[in-house]
This record gives C-alpha cells, structure tokens and sequence, in this order.
C-alpha cells in the first residue's frame, strides 16, 4: 500500500472494445486464458497476500448488492475478470510520448481485463506516477494524452494541433511492447 501513498498521482487508463459478432464468449475466454491471463480473484477470503486480501475486502464493501452478484459471485457468468501476470523481476513502465522533448514513463501497476457475456470488454492499465518533479499541468496531460490511442477527430492542418500523443506503450528493461 505504501508504493500507492509515495506516488505523485495515479492514474488508471480504460480501453473498451467489442468483440466480433461471430466469436463466442467461451472460446474467448479459452483463447485469453491460454495467453496467460488469470482469473482474478476477488474473494478476500479465498486470497493470500495481505495486501491483495485487503484490496477484496475494501471492494465488497464498496460494491452494492447488485454490483457483487455481477462481479463476485462465480456462477454468475456476467463478468471474468482476469490480470496479465506481470513478472516480479521485471520493472514496466506504461510509456506517453507526446513530443519530441515531453514523455512520461509511469510505473504499470496492474493490468486488467475485464469481459462481459454480452460481447463488451475493457482493458484496464493502472499506472503510479512515481515522480515527484510533476506538476498539475503535467497530470492533466497525462491524464488526456495517456487515454487516447486515436484521434477523435480530423485536426486542423493550419493549427497543428492534436489531442492524442504521439505514442503510448509498455517498456519493460528499456523494451518496447
């Protein structure tokens, strides 16, 4: 909990998508599954790391009855949430170009993905902002350049100016995915 308190801000970044009419939910999961994600659990009984437990606690007591039936209860198969195992030994970054002279590498803490039955997903990166030298100005940025992946309209040439930056993308020992 205390990398979360050292952190000059937080940021998480959500992606939702659709999946092909044609693709069945089942063969989806299987097909992530053997990507390498795994099922998350949410049960704060059913974890072992404390800190983790906690997190699960703090989750169903924040959630209403009806939001527990989708997200927690197993038979229930309206939502699977699954996280990437990111490997302990390696360091991510979630990296923000958005010029030549201006980046931010944000520490990635987590990433989820979370699929609903009826064919929505949304992919979910959970970033710390790790330097103490970011200003206001600086967070908003990265708050509205790290979420764009396209330009959400055709921008004016004589203007040059252009809402989404100019990359995005994980680093992890200075590769990038």
């Amino acid at each position: 909990m205390s990398k979360y308190l050292e952190a000059k801000s937080i940021h998480i970044f959500a992606w939702p998508f659709l999946m092909e009419e044609n693709e069945e939910i089942e063969n989806f999961h299987n097909r992530i599954e053997k990507k390498g994600w795994c099922k998350k659990q949410l049960d704060y009984c059913k974890v072992a790391n404390e800190e983790a437990m906690k997190e699960c606690f703090m989750l169903q007591q924040y959630l209403s009855t009806s939001a527990k039936n989708i997200f927690l209860n197993e038979d229930n198969k309206a939502c699977r949430i699954y996280e990437y195992p990111l490997e302990a030994n390696e360091e991510y970054k979630y990296y923000i170009k958005i010029s030549n002279d201006k980046e931010y590498n944000l520490h990635l803490d987590s990433i989820e993905l979370h699929i609903y039955r009826y064919g929505v997903g949304i992919l979910f990166f959970k970033t710390l902002n790790m330097d103490k030298q970011t200003t206001i100005k600086d967070i908003k940025e990265i708050n509205d350049k790290g979420r764009r992946i396209s330009l959400p309209f055709i921008p004016d040439s004589k203007k040059g100016f252009i809402l989404c930056s100019e990359s995005v993308g994980i680093v992890s020992n200075n590769n990038k995915h």
